[in-house]
């Protein structure tokens, strides 16, 4: 079962208060158009700009946390809403369901006491919400507590007997507490009155299943994947079936569709393994649970079970280094240290088998004992028959985070943008950007922009520079050879740059964006690869924006003095100038000096509160640090400030 399946609000049955000004009203109505049409990107932006103008208005909180929810940024979802919650007046027509959607979010950062407060508020206010009695309701089911479920869900229904979900759910609670009759009564409604929800079919038969009706089962799995040919539970549990019914060759076909649609999924692999191992392809098998073993590193049964298949191969080293993995993971594993004993037995290592033996007996779980129950095959292995589908109890800890999907956003430089506007630049705090652009008539301006985005060179540019070629380095002409410098960048030719930057600082060494832009061009001069091995490799995750390789051991010995001593200058000079901080804080992270880092992180969002691309590089830092509040705090308001990107990473590690 899922771990909660979210409810929520149907949009259409929204009806926003009526506001006094008529454009709040608008963007209200246009931000529940944008999230009818599931565009909650847009939303939030729509809901920002609503916020600008009214920042009392918890509607807007709401609808923005609401969106938030959507794209499962939870920690954002939540603070949105309390905010909501605790903005006068603190009504409104929504006001119930601002406690269930808190509520939902707080679940799935697994704050089970206040989604539970949340769904109790909710229906206080609204004893009719039909959403928060379902939604309590599977917070009881998710807790055990199956007869305070069914009491929900009976609300539910007497409220709505049109509502499928709650006639599913409450047959849930009835099965697990083994009302299997009554539990397929339910489950009948729930399909009557929903025939095209294929997670009901999935549920039915999973009850089926458990009555051993077999076939009527696999005919509610083969219903749910007519409805929908991708339902991956439904392919999953009507493999398990096939294996009850000793159809190996379907329920194989079955895990090997799954794993077609989803190359990921550790459970299936464990279970094709199991699978293999039960049909004597002891080789296949191996091979699965080497998959399991990569993507989940620590369940304990991967390694027990692959122990067993070494062992049917007689290679009984692997089965001992498979059994001794098991141990290292849970010391109290009993039936590894059974096994191992027998490995080493058949390894003639007669006092190793014998205290791996004793060492099972203490924990009690001798060889009788073991065999009593059914657990010794005729190879004298103990064996997992009654836990080989519980894969997840077998799981020790969460895998580590994997670094290769880190990506920060790059240094920002000095250039030139196309368009006669500098509009996009907050000129205020630029105040040295607004000096080089009153002196340049042309129609290229000087902007600030993330150096992925250079315009590549073209043949205006390329004539530009030629005319620029021989111009004197003079107060004069100071500006056109600044132009001549970011051209040169822009054309990697970084030496003749980072000449004409070094002769400007001479000529005035107060003007910040000299050292700044020197600071970039030095960079990349440096980041530049020495041959073209150094192309090759793993994706760098923080910082070298540059070119994606597996430079741990280069960074480290990369000389980034000079670039730091430019950033500071810069800094020194313009203390408000964020972008300077934003890159040394690249800068530092590829130095693996990750307090420094964050530090100026921080710094760059002071001077900018808006920046969006500095709270999203530092959420990252966060995130790598295995900080995950502070990361996931950060990313949320990445999103918020327009860096769709950032709810990708929320939803894999902020959950």
């Amino acid at each position: 079962m899922k771990k909660i399946c979210i409810l929520l609000l149907i949009i259409n049955s929204i009806i926003p208060k009526a506001y006094s000004q008529i454009n709040i009203d608008y963007y209200i109505r246009n931000g529940l158009n944008m999230i009818e049409e599931k565009d909650y990107n847009k939303a939030i932006e729509n809901f920002n700009t609503l916020l600008q103008f009214k920042s009392d208005l918890n509607d807007g909180y709401y609808f923005r946390g609401f969106c938030k929810l959507k794209l499962n940024d939870f920690r954002g979802a939540i603070e949105d809403i309390t905010t909501a919650i605790n903005t006068p007046p603190k009504f409104s027509s929504n006001y119930s369901y601002y406690f269930l959607n808190r509520g939902v979010a707080r679940i799935q950062i697994e704050d089970y006491k206040g989604a539970m407060e949340d769904y109790s508020t909710s229906l206080d206010i609204n004893p009719c919400n039909v959403d928060a009695s379902v939604n309590r309701g599977l917070y009881y089911l998710n807790t055990k507590s199956y007869d305070k479920a069914i009491d929900d869900f009976n609300v539910t229904i007497s409220i709505n007997k049109s509502n499928a979900y709650a006639y599913m759910f409450r047959a849930i609670a009835k099965e697990y507490k083994l009302q299997y009759e009554d539990a397929l009564v339910d489950y009948a409604k729930s399909i009557k009155l929903d025939p095209k929800n294929a997670e009901a079919y999935v549920n039915r038969g999973k009850t089926r299943g458990e009555m051993k009706n077999f076939a009527e089962a696999l005919n509610d799995f083969n219903k749910a994947i007519q409805l929908e040919n991708k339902n991956k539970m439904a392919y999953f549990y009507r493999a398990n079936t096939y294996i009850e019914l000793k159809n190996y060759n379907n329920a194989m076909s079955d895990y090997n569709f799954i794993l077609i649609i989803d190359t990921d999924n550790a459970l299936t692999y464990y279970n094709r393994a199991n699978l293999k191992s039960t049909i004597g392809d002891y080789s296949g098998a191996i091979a699965d649970y080497n998959r399991v073993a990569k993507i989940n590193p620590n369940n304990i049964f991967t390694y027990f079970n692959r122990a067993i298949a070494w062992m049917q191969l007689k290679n009984y080293h692997n089965a001992v280094d498979d059994n001794s993995k098991a141990i290292n993971l849970n010391p109290t594993f009993a039936l590894a240290f059974y096994n191992r004993g027998v490995a080493k037995q058949n390894m003639q290592d007669v006092f190793g088998a014998k205290s791996d033996f004793n060492t099972a007996t203490n924990l009690k779980a001798n060889a009788e004992l073991l065999k009593a129950a059914g657990k010794i095959d005729s190879t004298g292995l103990a064996k997992l028959s009654d836990l080989q589908g519980d894969f997840e109890s077998g799981n020790i800890q969460m895998p580590k985070i994997k670094e290769s999907e880190i990506e920060p956003y790059a240094n920002f430089t000095i250039s030139f943008s196309k368009i006669d506007t500098t509009s996009s630049i907050p000129v205020k705090l630029l105040k040295n950007i607004s000096i080089l652009n009153e002196h340049e008539k042309g129609i290229n301006k000087f902007i600030v922009q993330n150096t992925d985005n250079i315009l590549s060179s073209d043949s205006v540019t390329i004539k530009k520079l030629s005319s620029l070629k021989s111009l004197s380095i003079n107060n004069e002409n100071f500006v056109k050879i600044f132009e001549r410098a970011i051209i040169n960048y822009d054309m990697q030719d970084y030496s003749d740059a980072i000449n004409d930057y070094s002769q400007l600082i001479k000529l005035n060494p107060t003007f910040a964006p000299i050292f700044f832009n020197r600071a970039n061009t030095r960079y990349d001069q440096l980041s530049l690869p020495s041959n073209q091995n150094d192309l090759t490799g793993s994706v760098v995750y923080m910082g070298n924006n540059k070119f994606q390789n597996n430079t741990t051991q280069q960074s480290a010995s990369k000389n980034f003095d000079g670039i730091i001593s430019d950033y500071h200058t810069s800094i020194q000079l313009d203390p408000k100038f964020y972008y300077a901080y934003f890159n040394l804080g690249n800068i530092l992270i590829e130095k693996k000096n990750f307090s420094e880092a964050l530090d100026n992180f921080s710094l760059a969002i002071t001077n900018e509160p808006n920046f969006s691309e500095a709270y999203f590089n530092r959420g990252l830092t966060y995130i790598y640090l295995k900080m995950k509040d502070e990361g996931c705090k950060d990313l949320s308001k990445a999103g918020e400030l327009g860096i769709g990107k950032s709810y990708l990473i929320i939803k894999k590690y902020c959950k």
